[in-house]
């Protein structure tokens, strides 16, 4: 990151084996969008984020512990309910504009009210259409799965702790539009 590292940058990341691949390509109009809440901003924007605060924009003495918060893994998760879904995005960088890789079909959504650290980030001047192309918006993982399998997913994920919310449909047609909690519609 521009401005932050000065010298060595540690990173990690994780490779593994599928035997089969959930990339979508039996997503059809019907099928139901889920989502699982996310701890806050998980690994996206921190560029945007600190400029904001080097700006005085945003007091870091009032978000630090909310900007610390690790990026929560969903694997074990998804990996439960493996069998039941179509297609998963993790919504980080790029956020809901991701879910074109899904399926050429047109996914609307309606997001519920976002935690308080994102309506704090837009009140410091970002817009709100870019804070959903930015951020997850309180949405880490986007789950998608056929009608008949929802409350069986929904029932295991909730067991499992997570925050489900259903958060659309995939339709006829094409684009993402996202009906924001402020009922703004935007397409992505």
């Amino acid at each position: 990151m521009p401005g932050v590292v000065r010298g060595y940058d540690l990173s990690c990341s994780v490779v593994g084996i599928a035997r089969e691949l959930k990339i979508g390509d039996d997503v059809r109009p019907g099928d139901v969008v889920l989502g699982l809440a996310s701890n806050g901003l998980h690994a996206n924007g921190y560029s945007l984020v600190r400029r904001l605060i080097d700006e005085g924009r945003l007091r870091l003495e009032e978000w630090a512990e909310e900007l610390m918060k690790p990026t929560r893994i969903y694997s074990n998760s998804i990996l439960s309910v493996i069998d039941k879904i179509k297609a998963a995005a993790h919504i980080t960088g790029g956020s809901f504009t991701k879910l074109r890789r899904i399926t050429n079909y047109r996914i609307t959504i309606r997001l519920p009210e976002p935690p308080e650290i994102f309506k704090a980030i837009e009140r410091a001047g970002v817009s709100h259409e870019e804070m959903h192309r930015v951020f997850n918006m309180g949405i880490g993982m986007v789950i998608f799965v056929s009608r008949e399998n929802v409350e069986e997913v929904v029932r295991v994920l909730s067991g499992r702790g997570e925050e489900v919310i259903e958060l659309g449909r995939v339709e006829e047609g094409q684009g993402i539009k996202v009906i924001t909690y402020r009922n703004e519609v935007l397409h992505l």
